[in-house]
């Protein structure tokens, strides 16, 4: 019986490309966990754990790289040295074993609570579409930034009015305008509204596209949005492009976020964020 022997190594960029020529056999790459990878290699928010790159062999004498591709990947990437536990004459066989757990939620990651993940990783949707898999770092960096403001949000309890979308519209308000119309939208108080909302209620309780959820996230959030910053509106339409519309609504009230987000790599212009989109 062969005896895995462990070691911390600091894994450069030279040895991480020369490992990935024995990643044999394994699943297919995922480009979006790589960028995973990337992120938390360029924010310095890898923590050494158990978990990091399971060999068939050794260092000197490399047969198979059983787990651990993404990271290296990364760090090619990158070009990022890191320190990673490195298991070393690991059985072949162990290799069906691997991936097989419960997989943790961003709620068991982050020690959060379900509704403060879901409001911040609406935010950064919105300013950074369809991130797959953000960093836990990042999540949490955006909650603290929201949380002050999120607490005057409860969530919706309508069935309609269950998005987060709606919701993070109701959270901007409240930092931009110091108040919100979060609860009277609720409860369809039209006395309490401006007209905008009114006229938002009304055309979200009636649209088929919310009930079958046809209506994007996006344009949700804009409509919403465009309501709440167009009060004295007694007709609400969707703006042209809403890819911009949200973008520039996050940066405008959140200009923090935007920074987060360029500190993890992800900015409008750069290759990673469209690919995120993918």
């Amino acid at each position: 019986m062969s005896t895995i022997e462990t070691k911390i190594v600091t894994i450069t960029p030279e040895l991480a490309k020369q490992l990935l020529h024995f990643n044999i056999g394994n699943r297919k790459m995922r480009e979006k966990q790589v960028k995973y990878w990337a992120g938390c290699l360029k924010t310095s928010s890898v923590t050494l754990s158990h978990q990091g790159v399971a060999l068939v062999g050794d260092l000197i004498n490399p047969i198979r790289v059983l787990d651990g591709q993404h990271r290296l990947q990364a760090i090619v990437d990158t070009g990022i040295s890191c320190d990673f536990l490195i298991a070393m004459h690991v059985p072949e066989n162990s290799f069906e074993n691997l991936d097989n757990g419960l997989s943790r939620t961003m709620t068991d990651r982050t020690g959060l609570e379900s509704s403060q993940v879901k409001a911040a990783t609406m935010i950064v949707g919105l300013r950074q579409p369809r991130t797959l898999k953000a960093p836990v770092s990042l999540i949490q960096k955006v909650h603290a930034v929201i949380k002050p403001f999120e607490v005057f949000v409860a969530d919706c309890k309508k069935r309609n009015f269950s998005s987060q979308a709606i919701r993070a519209a109701f959270i901007l308000q409240q930092r931009k305008m110091g108040y919100n119309h979060a609860e009277d939208f609720q409860k369809g108080n039209f006395k309490a509204m401006p007209e905008s909302l009114c006229a938002l209620y009304r055309r979200q309780a009636s649209s088929p596209l919310v009930a079958t959820g046809s209506t994007t996230t996006k344009e949700l959030f804009a409509v919403t949005w465009l309501a709440i910053s167009n009060m004295d509106r007694s007709r609400v339409v969707l703006p042209k492009n809403c890819n911009s519309f949200t973008y520039d609504a996050i940066d405008d009230v959140f200009p923090e976020i935007s920074k987060i987000l360029e500190s993890f790599g992800y900015t409008a212009q750069s290759p990673a964020f469209y690919s995120m989109m993918d």
